[in-house]
Order: C-alpha cells, then structure tokens, then sequence
C-alpha cells in the first residue's frame, strides 16, 4: 500500500514538472503573475477560477458579433449626399452636379515619362 502511495506521489511530481515546464515556456513571466493575482479557490466546486473571466475568451467573440449586428444596421444609412455616384450620364456628385473636366488635352491621358529621348 505504501509503495503505491510513493508511485501516485512520483507520477504526480512529474506531471506538475511538466506543466511547470510547459507553462514557464510559454506564458511570460508577468502574465504568470498576473493569473496569479486574480485566481482564487472556490470551495463549492473545489477548483481554482479567475475573476473577471467573462471579459476573455470567447465571451468576447460573442460580444464582438453583437457589434458586428449593429454595424450592419448603420449600413442602411443614407449616405447620397456624402458620396460620389455614377449614372448614364456620367459621375455626378452628390448634390447632382458633375464633376470638372480635367485641364489635360492630348492622345494620352498618362502623364508623360521623364525618359531622355534620342
């Protein structure tokens, strides 16, 4: 009885090492002490909880899709007066006047390259 005791206590030590390794590998120092700082041991379960849990996480993601509703209801906007559209008759603004021609004339509306010409 005694050595299986002494086999579960070893079995154990090398868990906890391990997740001692995994955790000191992964998660910065800081953030170990700040997990740290906001755990606290809960007796009617019996496991350890984090305050403040419910701000992580995917309850985020939930929040963030309740955001992501809203702003498709403000797409519904209208916005006419704001942007440029364009019909048959070409691009008119918002208030109904057109847009100014440009002041270039010429077969070629690219700008012309500083290439020196032989």
């Amino acid at each position: 009885e005694m050595e299986g005791l002494l086999d579960s206590v070893r079995h154990l030590t090398r868990e906890l090492r391990l997740q001692m390794l995994i955790i000191d590998s992964f998660v910065p120092a800081e953030y170990q002490e700040l997990v740290e700082q906001h755990v606290q041991w809960n007796e009617e379960i019996g496991e350890w909880q984090l305050r403040c849990v419910a701000y992580t996480g995917n309850n985020m993601r939930k929040s963030s899709q309740a955001k992501q509703e809203r702003s498709s209801e403000l797409t519904d906007l209208d916005l006419s007066s704001v942007y440029l559209d364009y019909n048959e008759a070409g691009l008119v603004g918002g208030e109904g006047q057109s847009r100014p021609r440009t002041a270039r004339t010429a077969k070629s509306a690219r700008p012309k390259s500083s290439k020196l010409r032989q």
